[in-house]
């Protein structure tokens, strides 16, 4: 606590003994005064003497208090104006010599080992700029013919997409999860090629009588067609193309 404290004073006494206010009061104080400063630190005389020898003989409020006052504000008012001058002519006359120095480094003539070692760092910089351009470019390259891949493959799959038949989109028919499983197996199924109920009933715990049952139902929404064969007895069921759509449909709404 203690420490800090005469840490504060320190700081405080230093900031008002350092302010120029302050500096130029006490510097003015004494010019006027210094007949008494001086009388009082040398004369022999007891302290006591001394006092009263200042009272009498130094007394002045004018010449204690008031000339000091005012030309100490005299000169932290003219003082600034003052300085500026002599850092003005440093500040000119530091300019010139740059100037100077600059215009001579200019018109000096270069070497022959100078203009070489010139002449080659232009010669490195301009392989550097060439060496960049051409990786440029040929990433572009590498670009376009990537860009150039995607845009053939979309306009393929848009043209695959075209050649089915218009239908409701695929979110406004509702399939019960048996149709929409039943359906799937017809996703790989080639044209004029059929499924009978077993093919589909396979590993599945479920009749004949429920598998039939499934396939019409989807015969009823234009996804499946009866394909007039038949195989042990069964009747073949092939997909249409509103099946095919279907399935697109579903496809592209599970990815958007």
């Amino acid at each position: 606590m203690l420490k800090e404290l005469s840490t504060s004073l320190k700081a405080q006494l230093y900031e008002r003994v350092s302010s120029p206010i302050l500096g130029s009061l006490l510097i003015f104080w004494l010019l006027f005064n210094w007949e008494a400063v001086v009388y009082f630190m040398l004369s022999d005389s007891k302290v006591e003497d001394k006092i009263l020898y200042i009272n009498e003989n130094f007394k002045d409020i004018w010449v204690n208090v008031y000339s000091p006052l005012i030309y100490s504000s005299i000169f932290c008012l003219v003082y600034p104006l003052l300085s500026f001058i002599p850092f003005y002519i440093w500040e000119w006359v530091s300019s010139q010599k740059l100037k100077s120095k600059n215009n001579l480094s200019m018109s000096e003539p270069l070497s022959v080992e100078r203009s070489i070692a010139i002449r080659k760092e232009l010669l490195e910089k301009e392989t550097k700029i060439r060496r960049v351009i051409i990786e440029h470019n040929e990433e572009k390259e590498e670009l376009e013919k990537v860009i150039k891949s995607l845009t053939s493959d979309n306009e393929r799959l848009y043209k695959v997409i075209s050649k089915f038949k218009s239908i409701r989109p695929a979110e406004y028919l509702e399939l019960t999860d048996d149709e929409e499983v039943v359906l799937g197996y017809f996703r790989n199924l080639e044209d004029s090629h059929y499924y009978i109920p077993s093919d589909i009933i396979g590993d599945n715990d479920v009749s004949l009588e429920y598998t039939i049952k499934t396939l019409d139902a989807l015969e009823s929404k234009n996804l499946l067609r009866k394909s007039g064969d038949s195989h042990k007895g069964e009747e073949g069921y092939e997909i249409t193309s509103s099946g095919r759509k279907y399935l697109a449909d579903k496809i592209i709404n599970e990815h958007e």
